[in-house]
């Protein structure tokens, strides 16, 4: 437990969890969003991995991240909480809005985490592919 109070101790690493809440993303994503280094998120991601929060998944040529499956079932309480509190501050919805955008401007490349955001807003809005 300790670990993951200490992983979340960053207001970095807590924004990178408030993009990862929408779905998986890769490197790329998130330093067009919260306008770091690769190196920077990188490190970051390496705590959150490190404390069992995230999980990486390489796509062909692309390294995507998603919140853990077991952290969200053993944490729910705590990931409640932090969604909770995320979408009461402008910062956090600041990157929120960023994310969508960049996505919008990027729609023709489409990496798989992008292709599964695009499919579940699609899915949200009662949309079919069809």
């Amino acid at each position: 437990m300790l670990e993951i109070f200490k992983a979340l101790g960053d207001e970095s690493r807590i924004r990178i969890l408030n993009l990862l809440l929408q779905g998986p993303l890769c490197v790329c994503e998130l330093e067009f969003v919260l306008q770091m280094s690769q190196a920077n998120v990188s490190r970051h991601l390496a705590k959150l991995k490190q404390a069992k929060i995230v999980q990486s998944l390489k796509q062909g040529q692309w390294m995507n991240y998603q919140m853990a499956p077991s952290f969200l079932a053993q944490e729910a309480k705590l990931v409640e909480y932090l969604q909770e509190k995320v979408s009461q501050d402008a910062s956090f919805q600041k990157d929120l809005t960023a994310l969508l955008k960049h996505q919008e401007e990027w729609g023709d490349c489409l990496t798989p985490s992008r292709k599964y955001l695009q499919e579940k807003l699609h899915s949200e809005n009662g949309c079919s592919n069809e």
